[in-house]
């Protein structure tokens, strides 16, 4: 019986590290039919991070009007925004669905927009802060170029 224990633990140990690979690592990936990863959600999953997406480029578009216009105190409240809506909801059944490479640009994006209001309050400089979005808007190309969303097939 106690040659059993040390198969029976690697056997969970192997189990552990699998479910962990796959909540924390890859994710619910599939074959994509373009050169993107496509990440498979249900119908709702995707409704939200695409609801969450155009919400964002709205704010996004509000602080470069702000800037053409050189109106940092608008400038400031909605970058207040994003900053406090970068804290806001997240599905937990979205967090093991998502590869680690979407986890690690949503983490940047949503920390940049921290930086972004810091920054915006200490400097009160619009062309700083105009290159800021610009950086931003970089990492938000990048996701979408690597990263699609699809409705599971039931």
């Amino acid at each position: 019986m106690k040659k059993l224990y040390p198969a029976i633990v690697a056997v969970l140990i192997i189990i552990i590290a699998a479910g962990a690979y796959k909540f924390i690592i890859k994710g619910s990936v599939i074959e994509s039919t373009d050169s993107r990863i496509t990440i498979e959600l249900e119908s709702g999953e995707r409704h939200f991070i695409l609801g969450e997406m155009r919400g964002l480029l709205s704010k996004i578009q509000q602080l470069i009007a702000a800037l053409a216009t050189d109106d940092m105190d608008t400038f400031i409240q909605v970058a207040k925004v994003l900053k406090d809506e970068s804290r806001g909801e997240i599905q937990q059944s979205l967090i093991g669905q998502m590869p680690i490479g979407f986890k690690k640009m949503s983490y940047k994006i949503h920390s940049d927009f921290t930086q972004l209001y810091d920054d915006a309050l200490a400097k009160q400089d619009t062309a700083y802060s105009l290159q800021q979005v610009s950086e931003l808007m970089q990492n938000c190309v990048a996701c979408h170029a690597t990263y699609s969303l699809q409705v599971a097939a039931e």
